[in-house]
């Protein structure tokens, strides 16, 4: 009888095989279990989301020519967030939306229309406990008293209208307190107030100016 042909490591070609998947097999099981010890300590070692999980939106006159601000100050750093600032710590601004002055775009003599919907987005990303006012100033005023709709959304897990609220601002230069709400450790509401007041835009922009159709 013909002896089996063994390799260096002494073993025969059957055992050679069956070692090499064993430790394949072993590789990829510590690989799986390594991805999921990473995913997990990314979900667990920071309380911050990358979109956010609350959502402020400000809304007004579709195709209007008036800029409507959102701003939002956090009792946590007393941190404030409008187009002067746009991104920070707890949450950010998604987009300054100035009215319709910039909803046409000329591209080689071509003039093309975006979208006339007013609207500026600012999302709550740290969830702690802590207290947020919520506030709109009318930046610009072009004849026509802006109607405006402040919504407070929860979008974690699921979409969730909070809040509604709506005003007429009609000065330019106005600024009014929407609601102010407060959050517990888990980022969750726990309570809004649609009654108190609480004045901030012109410590960041200084006292308002005379009114100039032309601003």
């Amino acid at each position: 009888m013909s002896k089996q042909n063994k390799n260096k490591f002494g073993l025969g070609s059957i055992g050679y095989v069956d070692l090499s998947l064993n430790l394949m097999l072993g590789f990829a099981a510590l690989f799986i279990i390594l991805l999921m010890i990473l995913k997990t300590e990314t979900v667990t070692t920071t309380n911050m989301d990358v979109r956010g999980h609350l959502v402020v939106k400000l809304t007004w006159n579709k195709g209007y020519d008036t800029d409507v601000d959102l701003w939002v100050k956090s009792d946590l750093n007393d941190e404030i967030i409008s187009f002067k600032n746009r991104q920070g710590k707890v949450m950010y601004l998604d987009y300054d939306d100035t009215g319709s002055v910039n909803d046409n775009i000329i591209t080689n003599s071509i003039k093309i229309k975006k979208d006339e919907t007013n609207q500026e987005i600012l999302y709550i990303k740290l969830k702690a406990e802590t207290r947020f006012v919520v506030n709109i100033h009318l930046y610009r005023l072009n004849s026509t008293h802006p109607d405006c709709t402040v919504e407070l959304i929860s979008i974690d897990p699921n979409f969730r209208l909070i809040e509604s609220k709506q005003l007429t601002l009609t000065e330019r230069g106005q600024e009014e307190t929407v609601f102010i709400f407060y959050t517990d450790e888990d980022g969750k509401i726990t309570k809004v107030d649609l009654e108190s007041k609480e004045s901030f835009v012109y410590d960041f922009l200084g006292q308002p100016q005379p009114y100039n159709p032309g601003f």
